[in-house]
């Protein structure tokens, strides 16, 4: 099997020290459960707790894996799945606009001004860097010099890459009045995943954004759909208080409204707040359509 070799660069100080070199497809991760010493040179050692590439299914025993640019077989007992977020190259663009944020998750830039990219949102926005200081970043401001590259590409599409995550944390699921789901369950779900890395799904909003005067939370009312909403979301309304447990979710107050851009298959949605104009996911069964 043919492989592109690429270096990991690590998304948070925790992923410094893996290398992960990526294969065109297949790019699934999966954590090393126990320590496991290679026997021959076919197999490969690695030690608990490391993230592995998993470059194929041999049989009912054996993966081919790849770790820190070595490639080898691990014993599937020795390994799980995991839909962990891993930048396997950052991007390259420059400011073709100017840009200022409009919220608190967007990123403002310059013209000509050097921003890194994390990874594609959707057809319209980028997660990005500039310095110290991470945000969303409008398309169409930029002139893209490199495509950023996630473990994640091969699963969620081209135009749309997720969790988020950094996309990409684990999280259980939230129920009013009854248990969460295990974080391992969480792990299971490509769709929270893709939630976690899918934040923004404002269709052709970026030079709505970059020319309002006033804030989006100025702009928005209870019974008014602002014109960067998209026309396909639709309105639902808070029946129980959400408290955020991650950065990319919104905060609920019983009788909050939020605009719906999408429902994904574990029950989250991602969608605006009507009073903030914050971009976020959070739990569905805790709104109702309005």
């Amino acid at each position: 099997m043919q492989t592109t070799s690429r270096q990991l660069v690590p998304e948070t100080v925790q992923d410094a020290d893996l290398y992960i070199s990526g294969a065109k497809s297949g790019r699934q991760t999966a954590k090393a459960t126990f320590d496991f010493k290679g026997r021959s040179e076919r197999e490969l050692s690695v030690t608990k707790n490391e993230i592995v590439l998993i470059t194929n299914d041999i049989d009912d025993k054996w993966y081919e894996c790849e770790l820190r640019g070595r490639k080898g077989l691990v014993p599937k007992n020795y390994v799980q799945f995991t839909n962990q977020f891993h930048v396997l190259e950052y991007g390259e663009a420059r400011g073709k606009h100017d840009f200022r944020k409009k919220n608190k998750t967007q990123l403002s830039f310059e013209r000509d001004e050097e921003i890194q990219l994390i990874r594609a949102i959707d057809q319209n926005w980028y997660e990005a860097r500039i310095g110290a200081h991470k945000g969303y970043v409008p398309k169409n401001h930029l002139l893209v010099v490199k495509e950023p590259i996630t473990n994640q590409d091969d699963r969620i599409g081209h135009d749309l890459i997720s969790p988020a995550n950094s996309r990409s944390s684990s999280r259980a699921n939230s129920r009013p009045a009854s248990t969460a789901i295990s974080d391992s369950a969480a792990r299971a779900s490509p769709e929270k995943s893709n939630a976690s890395q899918a934040v923004y799904d404002l269709n052709s909003a970026a030079d709505d954004l970059a020319n309002l005067s006033a804030s989006v939370a100025d702009e928005l009312s209870d019974d008014a759909r602002p014109e960067w909403i998209p026309k396909d979301s639709e309105r639902f309304q808070a029946v129980y208080d959400y408290t955020p447990q991650h950065e990319d979710e919104l905060k609920l107050t019983s009788g909050d409204f939020v605009y719906v851009f999408e429902k994904c298959g574990d029950g989250w949605f991602i969608g605006a707040h009507g009073s903030s104009g914050n971009i976020g996911t959070f739990p569905g069964n805790y709104t109702a359509k309005a």
